[in-house]
């Protein structure tokens, strides 16, 4: 089983790559992060898929969906 902590340090820096593709990368920081953990992740390998919703002058918004090889979405952020 893949502790919550290592999820959430993935799933940040899937997301933080995810809104470098619609910004120039400067002062970028994570101002809120929240994840929704539907399962837990126990056999891989896992796909974390980071996806850009919206993008202003000074905040983004990305999703992020991490799915299991036997399993659909397990955790949503």
């Amino acid at each position: 089983m893949v502790h919550g902590g290592v999820v959430m340090t993935v799933i940040d820096t899937v997301l933080g790559t995810a809104v470098m593709t619609v910004n120039d990368g400067i002062n970028q920081y994570t101002a809120e992060l929240k994840v929704h953990f539907l399962e837990p992740l126990i056999n891989g390998p896992f796909t974390v898929e980071g996806r850009v919703i919206r993008a202003g002058k000074h905040l983004a918004v990305a999703r992020v969906m991490y799915t299991m090889q036997t399993r659909n979405c397990v955790q949503l952020g």
